[in-house]
């Protein structure tokens, strides 16, 4: 193999750079391309997460009316204890599914608070009844 010269070496040296910068130009306007075509799709899901937080926050407000209004039509004291120990559950649910991060233990905060919800409506359904 040949020696280059310092010329040469200069020439090839300046032809990488070049091609270098060339396809880091490239993956620039690829990127930017790719962003303009998922852009609808991220405003879309920006947009279900929005709806998807107020309507969590709208069960976590609707399951503590809930449990206010069966707390006071439970006259008779029938429920008190089961109300006693979903009022502590709400309270650390809600916490974990308002102000918590995403994941599993999201999901799993909103089926105990759908859950709690029933019940809470079984309950409501039973007070109802007999009044």
């Amino acid at each position: 193999m040949e020696k280059k010269t310092r010329p040469q070496a200069g020439l090839l040296l300046f032809l990488i750079l070049r091609t270098f910068e060339i396809r880091k130009n490239r993956v620039i306007f690829d990127n930017a391309a790719a962003y303009n075509l998922r852009k609808p799709l991220i405003e879309f899901e920006i947009e279900r997460m929005s709806v998807m937080n107020m309507t969590i926050r709208q069960l976590a407000e609707t399951t503590s009316d809930l449990l206010y209004r069966v707390r006071v039509y439970d006259r008779d004291l029938k429920y008190s204890d089961e109300i006693i120990a979903m009022d502590d559950t709400h309270s650390a649910l809600k916490k974990a599914v308002l102000h918590g991060e995403g994941g599993r233990h999201r999901e799993r905060a909103i089926e105990k608070l759908q859950q709690m919800r029933r019940r809470l409506l079984t309950m409501m359904e039973d007070l109802l009844y007999t009044a």
